[in-house]
């Protein structure tokens, strides 16, 4: 739980970057609010996969 808050500024960070690159390409006439949303919904259904593939794959001792 205590590493949960520097995944999401992470996640975030991450997805600023993604957001400042690809409004570079768009045209005038694009919706960004629209285009921010779906970044946010891959970058949720990303990390809801991650967390479940890592809950469910057996992994060595030596990974905490």
């Amino acid at each position: 739980i205590s590493r949960s808050p520097g995944q999401a500024f992470f996640s975030l960070s991450l997805g600023m970057g993604a957001m400042l690159t690809f409004g570079s390409y768009l045209g005038r006439d694009t919706h960004l609010p629209n285009q921010s949303l779906v970044i946010a919904g891959a970058d949720v259904g990303i990390a809801f996969i991650a967390t479940h593939a890592r809950a469910c794959l057996p992994l060595p001792n030596w990974v905490t």
